[in-house]
């Protein structure tokens, strides 16, 4: 049996790519922090992490030693501490969950969790990772997941409110391949949600632009060009 192990990713410091970067595009940096402390040390961290794993999941396999766990540092209360960990907990072809805990003294607690009714997207080959999407110092999760047939990435993307995480997308959005991108130069990074394309190459010719509004983000408008510049035409 393959053994599964924690990941604990050091948090990044840019405004990232939700999929690899087509030939012509680029990263949207944030302001770098110059010294980058190190997430403090907690004592029997897998242990303390797989306690947290909600239990109708890890019902769910028939040897809990499968269930995904990924955890990534995180300065959401701007102290740079360090002290918040986003956990993803998966269990594959059934789901998962996501939740925010927080090192007290070595001691994990949990701070906080999704909220009730954003589905935070979460299955086999998920990655976590911490973007600025904002001037407020604290990181977004983003959240990228393989469909099913492996061709494209859905993207969710969360913001923490100090007690749970809350969605930064409507309810009816799907993020397929997309991307941030700043054609505006105003420092705040918008979504760029490309055409979406059949396999027979077939498309539906427009691109859709989200921006940052009253805490989420809303779609400002579609073009049947890439507005940010950066995609090579088809």
């Amino acid at each position: 049996m393959k053994r599964t192990h924690i990941r604990v990713l050091l948090p990044l410091l840019v405004v990232g790519l939700v999929v690899a970067a087509l030939p012509g595009q680029h990263v949207l940096q944030a302001t770098p922090e110059r010294v980058v402390p190190s997430p403090p040390v907690v004592p029997n961290l897998d242990a303390q992490l797989r306690s947290f794993a909600p239990q109708d999941l890890v019902s769910s396999l028939k040897n809990p030693s499968e269930l995904q766990v990924q955890a990534l540092p995180a300065d959401l209360g701007k102290t740079r501490a360090y002290d918040y960990i986003v956990v993803s907990y998966v269990a594959p072809l059934v789901g998962g969950d996501l939740l925010v805990l927080r090192n007290v003294g070595g001691r994990l607690e949990l701070a906080g969790t999704v909220h009730a009714g954003d589905d935070p997207g979460l299955d086999n080959g998920s990655h976590l990772k911490l973007v600025y999407v904002d001037k407020s110092g604290v990181p977004a999760v983003e959240i990228d997941t393989p469909s099913g047939d492996g061709m494209n990435i859905i993207t969710t993307l969360f913001r923490w409110t100090g007690t749970q995480l809350v969605s930064l997308l409507p309810r009816d959005v799907v993020l397929t391949n997309a991307y941030f991108a700043d054609p505006q130069g105003t420092g705040l990074p918008e979504i760029i949600n490309p055409q979406q394309c059949l396999p027979s190459g077939e498309c539906n010719g427009y691109w859709e632009v989200y921006e940052m509004k009253a805490g989420e983000y809303a779609l400002a408008g579609t073009s049947t060009v890439d507005p940010s510049g950066l995609t090579p035409p088809p």
